[in-house]
C-alpha cells in the first residue's frame, strides 16, 4: 500500500502510467495460476443473478479480463465491461477519470438509469467514482 500512497501523491503522469503497466503485467502473471472469487465478488454476483444491472470496471486490459470472466463462468454476467484499453485517455485526466467518463458515456448511450452507485475497493477510488456516478461505496 505504500506504493499506492506514493502514486496518489504524485502528479507525474509518466510514473503513474509505468506503475499501471507494471500492475497489468503482474495481473497477467497471476492469471496463469487461476481465479479466486472473493466473498465480496460472490455477494455482487448474487445481486447480478437477481437482475441488478452491473458494470465491471477493470484496471486491466481486455485480453486479461476476458479469460478470467470465462474461467469463472461470468462472460455474460455484466451489462458492461470497461477495461483499461477500451477507450482513449481523456487529455488531462487520470486513467481512472477516463474510465469513469467512458462508463458514464456508455451508460447514457444505453439510456440506463441516472441512479447509479459505484462500489470500489479503495476509498480514494470511490471519491473519484462518486464524482461521475453520484454515489460510491467502499467494499469491505
Amino acid at each position: 500500500y505504500e506504493a499506492v500512497d506514493l502514486l496518489t501523491a504524485t502528479t507525474d503522469t509518466v510514473l503513474i502510467e509505468l506503475a499501471t503497466l507494471r500492475a497489468q503485467q503482474w495481473v497477467s502473471l497471476r492469471l496463469a495460476r487461476g481465479v479466486v472469487i472473493t466473498e465480496f465478488a460472490r455477494t455482487m454476483l448474487s445481486s447480478v443473478a437477481t437482475g441488478t444491472r452491473t458494470v465491471l470496471r477493470a484496471d486491466s486490459i481486455r485480453r486479461d479480463v476476458e479469460p478470467i470472466l470465462r474461467q469463472a463462468g461470468l462472460e455474460d454476467a455484466f451489462t458492461l465491461v470497461r477495461c483499461s484499453d477500451d477507450a482513449p485517455r481523456v487529455p488531462g485526466a487520470t486513467s481512472l477519470e477516463s474510465s469513469y467518463a467512458e462508463i458514464t458515456r456508455r451508460l447514457d448511450l444505453l439510456r440506463m438509469s441516472a441512479e447509479r452507485t459505484a462500489i470500489e475497493a479503495d476509498h480514494r477510488v470511490a471519491v473519484v467514482a462518486r464524482h461521475y456516478v453520484g454515489s460510491a461505496h467502499v467494499a469491505l
